[in-house]
């Protein structure tokens, strides 16, 4: 589980954590599957808020965020590539 500095705020932080993700996904119009995970480290976003508020917890964040929107239908992949199914 991920811990959150201020647990009242946790959801907000997830949520701003969740559209910076899509944002990125939406700004590459994809991006490899394989790859997607290193690249957002070299965000300033992604790195500091993941170190800030979830303890620098950087795959598990990661993981979690991928599984609920694979889940969702916010992402998909296609032919090794991670797309958003969200519109600009």
């Amino acid at each position: 589980m991920i811990r959150c500095i201020n647990m009242g705020a946790k959801r907000s932080r997830w949520n701003y954590q969740d559209k910076i993700t899509i944002y990125t996904l939406l700004m590459r119009k994809g991006f490899d599957r394989e790859l997607f995970f290193d690249h957002l480290p070299e965000t300033h976003w992604f790195k500091e808020t993941v170190e800030l508020y979830f303890s620098g917890q950087y795959r598990l964040m990661y993981d979690t965020i991928m599984k609920d929107f694979l889940n969702r239908g916010i992402v998909k992949t296609e032919d090794g590539m991670l797309v958003t199914t969200v519109k600009p």
